[in-house]
């Protein structure tokens, strides 16, 4: 009886722990164009195993640059601009479109959102990019959540926005520029 308890119980861990993804994150990061002392990050999600169905995502911290009020995500916004034309703005990078939403909230400190990928939009896959942020030089932000991969919830570590090491090179380069200057 032991024995066969053991056995159901090896079992059931061995599945879950091969049913279960991994999703790691890379960060793309870039100056924002028309709006000086800020960068644009691209955080995308990756799925080491199967296809990211959904994702719950929060988004803490910055402040987050804002152009178009209330526009969460991708669709035209309504129309305020801010300084940078529209490449300053903190967004989803998704189409309501191409997903179900529920829950999605922005502000200068916050972007909050649930959602489904729409069955042929295209999104669905194994890499899924999921956000612009556009924060001033040296702010940060946090993102947290899960996804949906194979019908599993599968949550993601805290990801900081830009990564601590990132933000050690930003400061090293702009000592060096201004080294460079005083010579």
């Amino acid at each position: 009886m032991v024995k066969i308890c053991t056995v159901i119980v090896t079992v059931i861990l061995a599945t879950i722990s091969m049913s279960q993804a991994a999703i790691s994150h890379s960060i793309l990061s870039s100056p924002t164009v028309g709006l000086s002392g800020y960068t644009t990050y691209i955080v995308n999600l990756t799925s080491d195993a199967g296809s990211i169905q959904a994702i719950s995502a929060d988004i803490q911290g910055g402040p987050l640059s804002q152009d178009f009020v209330p526009s969460i995500f991708q669709d035209p916004p309504v129309p305020f601009i801010g300084p940078a034309g529209g490449a300053g703005d903190s967004h989803f990078l998704f189409n309501l479109v191409d997903v179900i939403a529920v829950g999605e909230s922005e502000s200068s400190s916050n972007l909050t959102a649930d959602f489904i990928f729409r069955v042929g939009s295209g999104l669905i896959g194994s890499t899924v990019d999921v956000v612009q942020l556009v924060m001033a030089d040296g702010d940060q932000a946090v993102m947290s959540g899960y996804t949906v991969v194979d019908d599993n919830d599968v949550p993601f570590a805290d990801i900081t926005i830009p990564e601590p090491a990132s933000l050690a090179l930003l400061g090293i380069g702009g000592l060096a520029m201004l080294r460079r200057r005083r010579r």
